[in-house]
């Protein structure tokens, strides 16, 4: 992935949500582009009856979507519900995305959890604490749950300054790791074969391949 995912957990009444929000706000004043995933186990729906794209949706098309100057939305049916990662695709151009939930997907988990809620995940389970009680001991980062400059600090410096993939790929919807050599080389090859076409860009800013077999 061209940027890191981390998912925020921690029980019902944990606030989560909330610090999000002011997290999001911090490191979106600091310039940079945030994403944020909600997953969603009750079903959901955010177009609105009698509007175009709710009216071609029921019609039956598979994708409906809207366009403006300023902001896009895309509502897509699914025949299963998507990983983390395939999901995280739709993400293009984030420094960072955020998730919701999300717990067993295997991705980063920072816990956001209040004094006197027990907790959701073992202390080797998480690279962060959210919380008002620094009272439990445990060998991990602890951010104060009503002051998101210090955690912004620790996740710009740790998640996104120091990330740098310039090359990823994906089989069957999972992404697979590249090691320096191989990512040099997929790099390398695709943008000299590339260059050797018509009507492209001698100076591309990214390139996107899609093989389906």
């Amino acid at each position: 992935m061209l940027f890191e995912i981390i998912s925020f957990v921690g029980k019902s009444n944990s606030g989560k949500t909330t610090f999000l929000e002011k997290l999001v706000l911090e490191l979106s004043k600091r310039g940079y582009k945030v994403g944020v995933l909600k997953h969603d186990v009750h079903g959901f729906e955010m177009d609105k009856e009698g509007k175009d794209t709710w009216r071609m949706a029921k019609a039956g098309a598979w994708s409906v979507g809207i366009s403006h100057s300023e902001k896009m939305a895309i509502i897509q049916r699914v025949t299963k519900e998507l990983s983390l990662e395939e999901v995280a695709k739709f993400f293009e151009g984030v420094d960072i995305l955020f998730t919701e939930g999300y717990k067993r997907e295997g991705k980063k988990k920072i816990e956001v959890r209040r004094k006197g809620i027990e907790p959701l995940c073992k202390p080797d389970e998480i690279v962060a604490l959210v919380t008002d009680d620094f009272n439990s001991g445990e060998p991990i980062p602890q951010f104060p749950i009503d002051d998101p400059v210090p955690i912004a600090d620790f996740i710009e410096e740790k998640f996104i300054k120091f990330r740098h993939v310039e090359c990823a790929l994906w089989v069957n919807g999972k992404e697979v790791e590249l090691g320096a050599f191989v990512e040099k080389v997929i790099k390398e090859v695709n943008l000299a074969l590339i260059g050797t076409l018509h009507d492209v860009d001698e100076n591309p800013r990214s390139i996107d391949l899609k093989i389906r077999l």
